[in-house]
């Protein structure tokens, strides 16, 4: 039988676990927001050169460098709206408040002393409490992958794991594909030699 401080042991493993991942992928956010922000900032730069040395100007390119400032405009307000830096930050607290708080709990059930599980059930709801944002769900679904215990399938573990990826992986490709279309429009610009 299952005592409370075993479930309680348990839903603290898993909170504290879910909440590193949500610091964890909030982190990555900001990191990888501010790659993007500054590759577009570096394009746009760069197209500006470009136009620069050009004899005429190319409405392609300046049309582009409209488009790009306008992308890092609201990309930039968007994501600054969101206080990802400081969610992190929270969620991290918070599980290092809960690892704590998991030591205790299994010290109590390795003495098998329940007269204390009151106090940290009580314990465990104000760590919760001074946490005002939740993990998303996202984040306890990797702790899943992370721990064989929940025999988590490997197709669901690479959608999971896709998922919570996918914020990286879609600066990375954003961030990839300028330099690749304007390498297209430079080589498709060349006259033709015979």
């Amino acid at each position: 039988m299952t005592s409370l401080l075993d479930e309680l042991k348990t839903k603290i493993w898993k909170t504290k676990g879910a909440r590193f991942n949500a610091s964890r992928r909030l982190q990555a956010r900001k990191v990888w927001g501010s790659y993007l922000v500054s590759a577009f900032s570096i394009y746009i730069l760069a197209i500006g050169i470009f136009s620069l040395t050009e004899t005429h100007t190319n409405p392609t390119l300046n049309f582009s460098s409209i488009i790009g400032s306008l992308l890092i405009l609201v990309f930039s307000l968007h994501e600054g709206s969101l206080s990802t830096e400081q969610k992190a930050e929270r969620h991290h607290v918070c599980a290092r408040d809960l690892t704590a708080l998991y030591d205790k709990v299994a010290l109590q059930t390795q003495l098998a002393n329940d007269d204390k599980a009151e106090e940290l059930i009580e314990e465990y709801a104000r760590i919760i409490e001074r946490s005002p944002e939740n993990h998303d769900v996202i984040d306890y679904d990797l702790f899943r992958t992370e721990h064989k215990d929940f025999k988590v399938p490997a197709t669901t573990k690479i959608k999971i794991e896709l998922a919570y990826y996918s914020f990286q992986t879609t600066c990375l490709i954003m961030i990839a594909t300028p330099p690749v279309m304007l390498f297209i429009f430079y080589v498709t610009q060349q006259p033709k030699t015979l």
